[in-house]
């Protein structure tokens, strides 16, 4: 497939645009001045999953959650239990508390401009798209949107995310998040069964549909998910590099030896020799940043924790990640600040890339002992080498390994390392981990073995640009979402639901103030058939499990037999039965059956109708059609008289011989007398017992 580029600038657009009058109010200026007086501010939510809690603070009760750009009212300011700003808002009915950081109060006024107005015409987007694109043209003039115009119904192409494993959500999201689709979701047991380990499981059709959506996340944050990846030397500097990695491991120090390209350079920072060089506790300098680092002989100063250490933000469950990922908690869910890591890269290496740079510099004859660069370094490097952003390099290392980079995956104990979890999927007995490290040991393609970090993240760069950019997925939307190319669905990096719209988070923050105010580019993917306004997330939680366990007219057999799955059934009895008594006992201990017990029959055909309330609302009916027909059921049950329902209680999941049935409170065999003489059915054989 060829390599889609970005068609340069053929229009007026950035060169000839309209002025504009920008109205920002920088959050939080006017609100301190208002403690008690507050005037409402309309605002939006800055998040993909943010908290509205019942007061400010994050112990509080939860009312909902609220996904990105949704537009909120702000109408209050307090200062919570943790010390930070909230704001207490109102959406959708609700009002509730949201921590300060997760809400942008700026405005931006839009001011027609007919050649931006031409461009999105002729690019083709739809008006559902433009409110943020205009907003976004009125923040950053000189951006330029281009339309990828896939040519895909939208509701096909959602419900092929759907297939098999390629959509996940972490285990601890909202139930709304996750799938109930057969093989994702177990009635019986009503839990979602993991996928290589219990940490991620089947996302639900709304989640997906949420983040395939490009239209939730116009804003300029989260749309660096389309910038388009190429690398540029004069737009991506080392500067904005470390401006993005600052308070992450990437920030730190690695130590290099000899053979390394950077090594020289390192050196010659210095004045040192080889020799000096060699000595324990040589203080070197950073060949591109000018830091200096204390070193020690062979030690390598990497700037994050060690093997084993753990973090509260970055829970890593090396053993338990999704097929084909390595599974990193990396911030803040419960307040909706970005979730999530994830990933998944093919074991699959394309054809031998070799890197003839690797090595070759003169350094290579100098003999000593390790100097340290800094990642930023490495990272530049790596740019360099397979011609992709720095910025995006960087964002995809840390969705991968998280903020403090505590993964085995990069912490040396094995001798080698995989920084963008490259053929980290579990197989063959190993861990998601375990064979990433496999693969970075093995000798071939890609710089391999990668037993340096300098190797394994210029070798994964190199994996990464000849694998996916050559293949047209040149934004982290089209390498998590493959809606191009001639392997549509497929071929997609990592299996995260949430992983291109964190990832582009992470992205942005890369870009300074002075660097966006250059020329940046988006490939903006369009489907057609789309939903005419953004499609929301999914906010309900709680078990859904609304399906019956057990179902029965007490003394009757129903047709057909009973199953879960069949929700209508009919029963015919005999003119002198006047009363029946429904049983009905749910999978879930939470959900709520309403229309069981007694029934009478006061008509000759009954339609009886029991609703299963799953825990967190969603219902199901089935229902019964009883009717009076000479030559029908009589039953071995006491019609007349029938004081109380009978209670039928059944383990979850239990449906084998030796099961029993409690009436009235009285656990009894499953065929046998109750205490109060009313007949008990047999739930395995469907036989009636005597009286």
């Amino acid at each position: 497939m060829k390599k889609h580029k970005t068609k340069s600038l053929q229009h007026s657009v950035g060169t000839a645009l309209l002025s504009l009058c920008l109205l920002l109010t920088p959050a939080g200026t006017a609100l301190n001045a208002l403690p008690s007086a507050y005037a409402a501010q309309s605002a939006v939510i800055r998040g993909t999953n943010v908290n509205v809690r019942a007061s400010a603070s994050t112990s509080s009760q939860l009312l909902t959650s609220l996904g990105n750009n949704t537009t909120v009212s702000i109408l209050n300011q307090t200062t919570g239990s943790d010390g930070k700003a909230w704001y207490q808002i109102s959406a959708g009915g609700v009002t509730g508390y949201v921590r300060s950081d997760l809400v942008s109060t700026q405005s931006v006024a839009y001011t027609t401009d007919a050649n931006f107005e031409a461009y999105l015409a002729q690019q083709g987007f739809p008006e559902s798209y433009k409110a943020g694109l205009r907003t976004l043209h009125a923040q950053h003039p000189t951006w330029i949107f281009n339309a990828v115009q896939t040519g895909l119904d939208w509701n096909t192409a959602v419900a092929s995310e759907l297939q098999g494993t390629s959509s996940l959500v972490e285990t601890g999201s909202k139930s709304s998040w996750k799938s109930t689709d057969a093989g994702k979701f177990d009635w019986t047991s009503s839990t979602w069964p993991g996928f290589d380990g219990a940490t991620w499981v089947g996302a639900s059709r709304e989640i997906v549909a949420y983040f395939m959506d490009p239209r939730n996340f116009l804003d300029d944050s989260y749309v660096f998910q389309f910038a388009v990846h190429d690398y540029n030397a004069e737009l991506q500097t080392i500067d904005g590099l470390r401006s993005m990695l600052q308070g992450t491991f990437l920030s730190g120090q690695v130590a290099i030896d000899a053979s390394s390209p950077l090594y020289a350079a390192a050196v010659a920072a210095q004045g040192l020799s080889a020799s000096t060089n060699a000595v324990g506790g040589q203080t070197v300098t950073d060949a591109v940043s000018g830091t200096t680092t204390q070193t020690g002989s062979g030690e390598s100063l990497l700037g994050y924790e060690g093997p084993g250490a753990t973090s509260a933000a970055n829970a890593s469950s090396d053993t338990q990640a999704p097929a084909g990922t390595t599974a990193i908690t990396a911030t803040n869910v419960l307040e909706g600040t970005d979730s999530m890591s994830t990933s998944v890269m093919p074991g699959t290496s394309g054809p031998g890339m070799g890197n003839a740079a690797m090595g070759t510099t003169n350094a290579t004859n100098m003999m000593g002992g390790t100097v340290t660069v800094s990642y930023a370094d490495i990272l530049m490097e790596a740019a360099e080498q397979s011609k992709v952003s720095p910025y995006m390099l960087a964002a995809m290392i840390l969705q991968e390994q998280g903020s403090k980079g505590t993964s085995g995956s990069i912490s040396g104990a094995t001798g080698y390392y995989n920084y963008f979890n490259v053929g980290a999927y579990a197989a063959n007995g190993m861990t998601a981990v375990e064979r990433g490290l496999w693969y970075a040991a093995q000798s071939g393609s890609y710089n391999r073995p990668w037993n340096t970090p300098e190797k394994a993240i210029v070798g994964g760069a190199l994996f990464y640009a000849q694998n996916y950019l050559s293949a047209g997925q040149n934004t982290l939307y089209l390498k998590r979402f493959n809606v191009q190319g001639s392997n549509m669905f497929k071929h997609q990096y990592m299996t995260n639901t949430a992983g291109a719209a964190e990832e582009g988070k992470n992205l942005g923050k890369a870009y300074t103030d002075t660097m966006r105010a250059g020329i940046l580019v988006f490939n903006i993917p369009v489907y057609n058939g789309m939903p005419e306004t953004p499609c929301p997330m999914p906010t309900k939680d709680g078990n859904p499990n609304n399906k019956l366990q057990y179902l029965a007219v007490d003394g009757f057999t129903l047709t057909p037999s009973f199953n879960l799955d069949t929700t209508s059934y009919t029963l015919v009895v005999d003119p002198s039965v006047q009363m029946v008594n429904v049983s009905a006992v749910a999978y879930h201990s939470a959900a709520q059956i309403s229309g069981a017990g007694q029934i009478l029959l006061d008509t000759p055909t009954k339609v009886v109708t029991i609703t299963v309330t799953a825990q967190n609302g969603d219902q199901r009916n089935y229902q019964i059609t009883i009717s009076q027909s000479a030559g029908g059921q009589l039953g071995n049950t006491l019609q007349m008289g029938m004081t109380g329902s009978s209670d039928v209680s059944l383990q979850t999941g239990t449906s084998m011989p030796g099961m029993t049935t409690t009436v009235t409170g009285a656990q009894t065999p499953a065929v046998g007398v109750s205490p109060t003489g009313t007949v008990v059915t047999d739930v395995v054989a469907g036989t009636n017992g005597p009286m």
